[in-house]
């Protein structure tokens, strides 16, 4: 009988991620992936991969106290497996945090050859700009499949990369102003960069912000757009601010909504011009009551081109939403899905989704 060891790194990956809750603060996924690094660190007979991909679990954000003990501890070991993190945050704006302090720490990484997969860059300010040294930016993008900017990024203006990035995923919040230079052009800096997440919690894009995202839709085939969870109504300056990125978006298969109210969704839909594989929907902002039929909005978005060939549809509520389709609106639905040749989805999730 195999052991877990001995599996195939693409099927311990796949259990490693359907085992922790994908928000790295949940306190469910945030047991888990404890119990998981205590198994990797003590359990000295497991052999890579298992051991460097269980060990690779590691979340570090520069305001958490576990940041300098990790510095330290780091520069004072060899360990292999301190050199593997799953995300690492960069946090900008706090008082007690200098940027030379931080560009001190991010060297100790740089020089023991750290590898990340995931790196996010976060102001607690509004105004708040991330400086990068030069000398570490290469480094810290260089792997990164996934790349969060929710502040600025000051970098000298014509530093080139090394190499071609990685990247995959890019997360993006409307408090950005402009996307960094860095990346430009898309199509050969970032040749792998398929999957766009759009925070718009905040308000809507700026011009200079929506030019950019205009430049790289083409290219987009995976998008995901976060809404403000109080937004109900017509669309508002936030939802039409994406019309233009929306027209742009010629190649986009999967569609994923936060906090939609129906006439958002229908809005949105309406400016795809690619026809969708998968549309999953997360907490519908409906304010109907139990015996409430499937609202207007969300029956004639069925009818869109966009839709024509829409294979499944996932629509579902976190445990702390108020809101969500009525009794008789949600087999309405089901049943328009059905008759359409879609699958209607729920929550939940099976091995091969």
């Amino acid at each position: 009988m195999a052991v877990i060891q001995d599996l195939p790194p693409e099927l311990l990956i796949r259990i490693l991620e359907l085992s922790i809750d994908p928000r790295p603060y949940a306190s469910s996924g945030r047991e888990t992936r404890k119990t998981l690094i205590r198994t990797a660190l003590v359990a000295r007979c497991w052999r890579a991969p298992s051991q460097s991909l269980l060990s690779s679990l590691l979340h570090l954000d520069s305001m958490n106290p576990r940041w300098v003990r990790y510095n330290d501890v780091l520069s004072k070991s060899n360990e292999q497996h301190l050199r593997r993190m799953k995300r690492l945050e960069l946090v900008v704006g706090r008082q007690d945090t200098s940027e030379s302090a931080l560009a001190d720490q991010l060297a100790i990484l740089k020089q023991k050859g750290v590898v990340l997969q995931e790196l996010s860059f976060v102001s607690v300010s509004l105004r708040g700009t991330f400086r990068v040294p030069n000398g570490s930016l290469g480094w810290l993008v260089q792997g990164v499949r996934l790349l969060k900017l929710d502040t600025s990024i000051q970098i000298d203006a014509d530093f080139p990369l090394p190499t071609t990035l990685l990247l995959d995923t890019l997360q993006i919040s409307s408090r950005l102003p402009e996307l960094p230079s860095f990346l430009f052009p898309f199509p050969t800096v970032a040749p792998r960069l398929t999957r766009l997440e759009l925070d718009c919690s905040t308000g809507p894009f700026s011009p200079a912000l929506n030019a950019s995202l205009h430049e790289l839709a083409p290219q987009i085939t995976d998008l995901r757009i976060r809404l403000a969870p109080n937004s109900y109504g017509r669309p508002d300056d936030t939802v039409s601010s994406l019309d233009s990125f929306l027209r742009a978006c010629t190649s986009v298969t999967t569609l994923r909504i936060e906090n939609p109210a129906p006439p958002h969704l229908k809005h949105i839909l309406s400016f795809l011009s690619h026809r969708l594989a998968l549309l999953e929907i997360s907490d519908l902002r409906t304010e109907g009551e139990l015996k409430d039929p499937m609202p207007n909005d969300l029956a004639e978005a069925l009818d869109l081109p966009c839709m024509a060939q829409l294979r499944r549809w996932r629509m579902a509520h976190s445990p702390y939403s108020r809101f969500s389709l009525s009794e008789r609106a949600e087999e309405e639905w089901r049943a328009a899905c059905r008759a359409r040749g879609i699958e209607p989805r729920g929550a939940e999730r099976f091995f091969t989704d």
